[in-house]
């Protein structure tokens, strides 16, 4: 039987549902902040983040960031969103 780990130490493990939380936090600010060209920058990062989804669902209807662009005619946007290869 395995010795617990002293209480100074603390194992994280990262939930993939909160792991993507700040990406989909940050992708729907986008669509309501006032300036329409107000990017997160790791969307325009030449490297963006290993575990960014642009194609998770940022509202409670189930719509993406390409949903929203679209719908609020962000065209600076949607061209980001196809030259990045979001196809959803």
């Amino acid at each position: 039987m395995s010795e617990p780990l002293p209480k100074k130490l603390k194992i994280e493990t990262i939930d993939p549902a909160s792991r993507g939380e700040r990406h989909r936090a940050a992708l729907m600010a986008m669509f309501l902040n006032e300036n329409p060209l107000s990017v997160p920058e790791f969307l325009i990062s030449p490297h963006p983040p290993a575990d960014l989804d642009v194609n998770i669902v940022i509202d409670d209807q189930g719509h993406t960031c390409l949903h929203w662009a679209a719908a609020l005619a962000r065209i600076d946007i949607l061209r980001l969103l196809l030259a990045k290869g979001i196809f959803s």
